[in-house]
């Protein structure tokens, strides 16, 4: 999933990754139906992830849909067996189904300034960035730098093995940057000559 928030026990820990069809939250991710978990100990979907920083013994796991898809699981965990119901599910799912709206339209506003094979941000945000980073230079009477690269050479890699080899290449140039550019600084939209 592309995002994860913890609360309660463990909170400072960070938050497991899932895979798809991998445990009780990959299960539901994958057959968009809820589950609830009375004993993790002789449950055979669940996966115990002995990095979460606390013991789950009691599961209620739901999804989150989005144009009738799953875009994200909403689940709750206790330490003691048997602590959640029918009725834990159905709550679930109705704080599921009123944060879906608000994940999807989040998500929808990402893929809206970044490039779906790469993550990195296009021109559309550059552009409103950039507006905001001249207004505020001139407010503050502060430099600004702007670093572009252009990855030329990289044409050869798909005239020489194809749209395939290069689409699964390209990203490795693209992640780095966001962390080894402070922000609000980010990387150049792909294409960007």
């Amino acid at each position: 999933l592309p995002s994860s928030a913890r609360s309660g026990t463990g909170r400072e820990q960070k938050p497991s990754k899932f895979r798809s069809g991998g445990g009780v939250v990959g299960i539901v991710a994958d057959t968009g139906r809820p589950a609830l978990v009375d004993d993790a100990r002789i449950d055979a979907r669940f996966v115990d992830k002995p990095d979460s920083g606390f013991e789950v013994r009691s599961l209620v796991v739901v999804p989150l849909f989005a144009g009738g898809h799953v875009v994200a699981v909403l689940s709750a965990s206790h330490r003691e067996p048997g602590v959640f119901d029918a009725r834990d599910r159905d709550m679930a799912t109705l704080l599921a189904n009123c944060t879906a709206p608000a994940i999807e339209t989040a998500r929808l506003a990402r893929l809206a300034v970044t490039d779906d094979l790469t993550r990195a941000y296009n021109y559309r945000y550059h552009a409103t960035r950039l507006a905001e980073e001249v207004g505020r230079a001139r407010r503050s009477g502060d430099r600004f730098s702007i670093l572009m690269m252009d990855l030329d050479p990289f044409q050869n890699v798909h005239h020489r093995s194809g749209h395939q080899v290069a689409a699964a290449a390209l990203p490795g140039f693209v992640p780095p940057l966001p962390d080894a550019v402070p922000h609000p600084h980010r990387g150049p939209p792909p294409g960007a000559q």
